[in-house]
């Protein structure tokens, strides 16, 4: 049997996610596909080990921003993804309007990293 406090904080964590997402608890409403960088379900397989697990992102014109995480969560594949040093397995993501995986090139001319 659940202790309270269990169930407690199961309200409190889905009060918390109501607050953020709002009524629907839909993350994806924070995907605009008009935004210029758009990752799509990008995903990157190492034979049977998932680094990049359908990512979906988009980021404004203009917005600054930065991925954070643990050590092995995939943010370096997921940039190394984005700069064509690694092919997705899975997905795309677009710059722009181009494809990571069909206009490399033109992405890699509106892309800059530090």
């Amino acid at each position: 049997m659940e202790s309270k406090s269990t169930h407690a904080s199961v309200a409190k964590k889905k009060q918390k996610q109501k607050e953020f997402y709002g009524d629907d608890e839909n993350p994806d409403k924070f995907f605009n596909k008009n935004d210029p960088i758009l990752l799509d379900k990008l995903t990157k397989k190492f034979g049977s080990f998932t680094a990049v697990n359908q990512l979906n992102l988009s980021i404004r014109e203009g917005e600054i921003f930065t991925i954070l995480g643990h050590n092995g969560a995939g943010k370096t594949t997921a940039i190394y993804m984005l700069t064509g040093v690694l092919s997705p397995s899975g997905g795309d993501a677009y710059m722009y309007g181009n494809s990571i995986k069909n206009d490399l090139d033109k992405v890699q001319k509106n892309l800059g990293l530090c």
